[in-house]
């Protein structure tokens, strides 16, 4: 799996590739010291990659605004505890109907 995300560094941005990282480190295919193994990948994205990946990241839009928010110089905490606030509820639809047109 490292060795794909490195070599999609030639056909996505840094941000791009964050996202394939952070998710890579939450489902345990990779861990962060993975990213010093990558040779495709520019040396200064790698250290970039490696000061920002956090598997923690649950969907793409968290990643991509903790990497924004981090670059406009804000301080960012992952996965923060709210008090009064519940933790996410999960939602199944067993079935759907059709939509009349």
């Amino acid at each position: 799996m490292a060795a794909a995300i490195d070599i999609a560094s030639e056909c996505t941005d840094r941000m791009g590739q964050l996202i394939l990282v952070d998710q890579a480190i939450r489902f345990g295919l990779i861990g962060v010291r993975d990213i010093d193994g990558f040779r495709r990948t520019r040396v200064r994205d790698r250290r970039w990659l490696a000061g920002m990946a956090d598997g923690r990241a649950e969907s793409l839009i968290e990643t991509i605004a903790r990497a924004l928010l981090v670059g406009a110089g804000f301080t960012v905490e992952c996965q923060v505890r709210i008090d009064g606030v519940l933790p996410p509820v999960f939602w199944s639809v067993s079935s759907v109907s059709p939509v009349q047109w």
